[in-house]
């Protein structure tokens, strides 16, 4: 019985192995690099458009949650988000991103991506507002500059 259920598990991991290996780098890419925190933002920037565009939805919030997942869910994104980056890079730069975000540095990095973007977003602000008040001497000069 041990011997059947070790085969059992090999096989399927087999199959997931072999799945894997013939999807393009450039989904295995997107599926990396989408990963759960990611996505959980994605969902709620979606869901406060969604709800900017169509108050009458705030009522069935929970049916707005259900309804994201399942469009987010079905593998359609990822193709799209996979096709956009192809644009950006080859086939053997997905190869060697997927290669990378396999590796401890990699997935440290998947795992905190979303952090430091909040960080760099922050530090903007931070500069910019800190900043604001040369913005109503550079529109004066702007203004003057024009006439």
């Amino acid at each position: 019985m041990k011997n059947l259920i070790f085969l059992l598990v090999l096989a399927i991991t087999s199959l997931n192995a072999a799945a894997t290996e013939h999807k393009p780098y450039s989904l295995q890419f997107v599926e990396l690099f989408t990963n759960e925190v990611l996505m959980d933002n994605y969902k709620k920037q979606l869901k406060k458009r969604i709800l900017e565009k169509q108050p009458s939805y705030k009522n069935q919030q929970k049916q707005v949650d259900i309804w994201l997942n399942t469009v987010l869910a079905s593998g359609e994104y990822e193709k799209f988000l996979a096709a956009r980056y192809k644009q950006i890079f080859t086939e053997a730069e997905f190869k060697d991103l997927v290669a990378f975000y396999k590796t401890d540095t990699g997935k440290k990095f998947l795992t905190t991506a979303p952090k430091m973007s909040t960080m760099s977003a922050t530090v903007a602000g931070q500069l910019i507002y800190k900043n604001l008040p040369e913005l109503d001497t550079y529109l004066t000069k702007s203004k003057g500059a024009k006439k």
